[in-house]
């Protein structure tokens, strides 16, 4: 295969993985974000509560915080990595052929 074709698909490889970088970043400070508002209205929520009252609030929304500060980041890079090695092999399969 010429250089230059070679180049090309470098080029447009960059691109794809540029791309999956700037979409990471964007949903990590989406789920950030939400963490911070979910945190916020808990606050807001339970200041006049008793203790009582916010362990019982904690013990129903504590799978939400939980979803949103672990599963929904781990759910994330789990979807870059395959976006990333689907793009870097099928970039492998286009300089090859």
């Amino acid at each position: 295969m010429k250089p230059i074709v070679i180049n090309f698909i470098r080029i447009l490889a960059n691109s794809r993985f540029d791309l999956l970088k700037d979409y990471a970043n964007e949903v990590e400070d989406y789920i950030h974000n939400k963490l911070d508002t979910f945190v916020k209205e808990a606050e807001k929520s339970t200041k006049d509560f008793s203790k009582d009252e916010i362990d019982q609030y904690w013990d129903f929304y504590l799978d939400d915080y939980l979803q949103i500060k672990s599963e929904y980041p781990s759910v994330l890079r789990y979807s870059i990595i395959i976006s990333a090695y689907t793009s870097l092999e099928q970039t492998l399969m286009r300089i090859h052929y």
